[in-house]
């Protein structure tokens, strides 16, 4: 079958989980004989067996590349990868504004990174509720991430989704992929992957870690060019922090190596789906403090805690009881992570159910 990707116009070059989840699909239904192209400004329009559209917050992407990348009426499925409205609410509240509704980010993002085309204007006065429910009702299918997922979709749209037209599976992690060292003996006592912006809680996460003056403390993220004030913040507390390092982005070798060497992964963002760090640190052997804000069911509880993201003295206790426990030689019951080929088996049970 010919399958197309279609997600954000601003990948590549702009690194995130969608982006992750897409390069895994495609290598592993590629392996299985699909011819699988991913949509780009620059791309000719086809004709094709099954779309896919990713990331349902970036909704004039979507709409643009399906009407100007398409030209036939292909299945459709959506990944949602959907974050609650009260959570992204909760952002706005705190004073960290996007840089305008999400028709005029469309425009933004392609301009700042040179993608604008003339013909994108007509979908910048699409209304947006409009131009959202007229997509869904096009949807044949829809893959959620977990079942929270899906109930934060439907009670966000104020939709039912039929069953049928629903399958669930998670992220995962790649082949191979071993545990270096022992927790004691890893060099790295907090470590922090993830973009620089707002709804990460990059600063906060600096104000609540400063009080470790003797551990090693690593950042590890692309920082957000739509928040510059806030990133130049951020570098600014770097500087006045000596055991907090801040590296840029790094490349996925680098991960390995950072997550290796990493006793403890944190990651307190204001809103988040179902963040691949997670697993990440798990599938190398590291204990993870994550946010409470996330579709994504507590199912390790030895190695794995939630907590309050605008409670910064809820984690700080977590940190200083898993480091006794670390010193003392606890050692961590770590759970099994599932690799993007086991995890994906409920896709391509419903390619053979669309062949028939």
């Amino acid at each position: 079958m010919n399958i197309l990707f279609i997600g954000r116009l601003d990948y590549p070059p702009k690194q995130g989980g969608d982006a992750v989840q897409i390069e895994n699909y495609k290598k592993i239904i590629s392996q299985k004989g699909h011819q699988v192209d991913i949509a780009s400004i620059i791309s000719n329009p086809g004709d094709y067996d099954i779309v896919h559209l990713f990331n349902f917050s970036r909704l004039y992407d979507l709409a643009y590349q399906l009407k100007t990348k398409v030209k036939n009426s292909p299945v459709l499925i959506l990944h949602p990868i959907h974050q609650k409205e009260e959570y992204l609410g909760r952002i706005k509240e705190l004073g960290f504004n996007s840089p305008g509704s999400e028709r005029i980010k469309f425009i933004l993002r392609n301009i700042l990174s040179h993608k604008f085309k003339l013909n994108q204007l007509g979908f910048v006065f699409r209304n947006e509720k409009i131009l959202r429910n007229s997509l869904v009702k096009k949807i044949n299918f829809f893959h959620f991430l977990s079942n929270k997922e899906r109930r934060w979709f439907e009670e966000d749209l104020g939709i039912k989704i039929q069953d049928e037209k629903v399958i669930i599976f998670g992220n995962a992690v790649q082949n191979g992929i071993t545990r270096a060292k022992n927790l004691k003996d890893r060099e790295i006592d907090i470590f922090i992957p993830g973009r620089i912006e707002p709804q990460k809680n990059n600063i906060n996460t600096i104000a609540a870690l400063s009080v470790f003056t003797d551990k090693k403390i690593c950042f590890a993220g692309q920082l957000n060019r739509y928040y510059k004030k806030y990133c130049n913040r951020f570098l600014r507390l770097i500087e006045k922090n000596k055991n907090i390092n801040y590296i840029g982005s790094a490349g996925f070798s680098e991960m390995v190596k950072l997550y290796n060497n990493s006793k403890l992964v944190v990651s307190l963002s204001l809103s988040e789906v179902a963040p691949l760090v997670e697993l990440e640190a798990l599938s190398h052997g590291a204990v993870f403090i994550g946010t409470k804000r996330c579709a994504t069911d507590c199912k390790n509880p030895d190695t794995s805690y939630y907590v309050d993201p605008e409670n910064l003295k809820e984690p700080m206790n977590l940190l200083r009881e898993i480091f006794k426990k670390i010193e003392s030689g606890y050692v961590f019951k770590f759970p099994r992570i599932n690799t993007w080929e086991e995890e994906i088996k409920p896709l391509l049970d419903l390619y053979k159910k669309i062949e028939k």
